[in-house]
This record gives C-alpha cells, structure tokens and sequence, in this order.
C-alpha cells in the first residue's frame, strides 16, 4: 500500500513540475540539404548495343544486406546484336523504405547494370500520370474544377454538365493499371505503377546507345526553334544598342 501511494505521490509530483512549464514546440524542418556525391535511389543501365544490361544473375540481391532487392530472371534468350544467349530480368525491384543505400549492389555487379542515382524515386498513387499526356492532364484539371463548381451550384441538369462529364470519361478510356503500396505502421506509401497503356517508353527514356527509338538529331533543331525567340531577342538589343552609340 506505501508503495503504492509512494508512486502516486512521485508521479503527481511530476505531472505537477512540468504542468506550468512553457511549451516548446519546433517547427517543420525544411528540405534536407544533400553532398554532391548524396545517392538516393537506383536506375538500371543499358549496354552499348542498346540492350538492358541486367543478366538477372542476381549478385546485387545476394549480396544486400537489407534484403531488399528481388530479381525475377527470365529464360535465357540470344541477344539481337551479338546473337549469343545472356540472361533476361523479367523484374527488378528495390524497396526503397527500407535501403540503407549502402551500395554494395552497384559495386557487386559485374555487368555495371546498376547504378545509383541522385534523386529520389517519388511513385504517386496516380495511374494518369502514366497514361496521359500533359497538355490533357491539365486541361482536365480544369473541367474537374468547372464541374464541381456545377454541381455545387446545383446545375446538375445544365447540358455544360453532360459536356464536362462525357469529356471526363473519355479521358479514362485508356487509364488502367496497378499500383503497388506499402502497408506499414499505419502509413500507404507507393512503391511502384505500371500500366499496359503507358506512355513511358525506355527505349525513349536513354540516350546512351545509338541504337535506341530516340532520334538524335532531331534533338538539334528543337533546340534551335525553342531558342529561336530569345536568339531574336538578343539581336535586336544588339541592333539597338549599336543604333544608340
């Protein structure tokens, strides 16, 4: 009984010091400043004849010591420029939340397959962003917002709803999909989308092969024609400034 009334005491006693105490509150950090050399993510390479460099022998999962990296290995086929059979990764897949980012995966690897990267992959839980083009995504942002207002004016039957709603549903002819989440300690995290009908194409994406989809020298005149402006710009001022003096 003493010792527990002696324990009540002790603990009322600190509720007691603290209770008037000034409260201290830190506010939100912002982002984190990162090193140069600061590596955050992953990205698989490819060879110099434009084929995934990835042989699926599955040394970078062997040797992480986390245990976060799982490589499914396809059937052995030959390659298109060499004609020689080599492995195939059907799926490589790095659980981010849970890397130490100690790098032993990229120095384990024999073919340089792997390589780290400074930014940080950042999946959504949207499966337009795939699908979509930009132009339309924003655009149909726009008709979402015209017509919840609509709606909350209680024009549900103004044939502009029709219109907005049709446009909507056109939009989701092709949005279709998986996305991948983690479910931990109370938090969805996503981990991953894919999509039959994605935009993304890797063949696009690298521009270290000459043999990959992405021509090259078209590069060249989009440039020229997307600074063309600012070229004109710049020769008027100097026409004008030598006009002056």
């Amino acid at each position: 009984m003493n010792t527990y009334f002696g324990g009540s005491l002790r603990a009322l006693s600190i509720t007691f010091r603290n209770i008037f105490r000034p409260a201290i509150t830190e506010g939100m950090r912002g982002p984190e400043a990162h090193e140069e050399r600061y590596r955050g993510s992953f990205a698989l390479t490819h060879n110099e004849h434009g084929e995934e460099a990835c042989i699926a022998c599955q040394a970078c999962a062997k040797i992480c010591p986390s245990q976060v990296i799982t490589v499914v290995a396809g059937p052995k086929k030959p390659s298109e420029a060499t004609g020689k059979k080599r492995g195939w990764s059907e799926e490589f897949v790095i659980n981010l939340q849970a890397c130490i980012l100690c790098g032993l995966c990229v120095q384990a690897c024999p073919e340089d397959a792997l390589v780290a990267v400074r930014p940080q992959e950042r999946p959504g839980f949207s499966r337009e962003d795939l699908v979509l083009t930009r132009d339309l995504i924003h655009f149909k942002r726009t008709i979402e917002q015209k017509l919840a207002d609509m709606i909350y004016e209680g024009q549900w039957f103004d044939p502009l709803t029709d219109a907005c709603m049709a446009f909507l549903e056109s939009t989701q002819e092709r949005v279709s999909g998986t996305i991948r989440l983690r479910l931990y300690k109370g938090n969805c995290t996503p981990e991953g989308r894919k999509s039959p009908n994605a935009v993304y194409d890797m063949s696009l994406a690298t521009y270290t092969s000459d043999e990959d989809t992405y021509t090259h020298e078209a590069a060249k005149g989009f440039i020229d024609l997307w600074g063309l402006p600012i070229e004109v710009w710049a020769r008027v001022g100097e026409k004008n400034a030598e006009g002056s003096s």
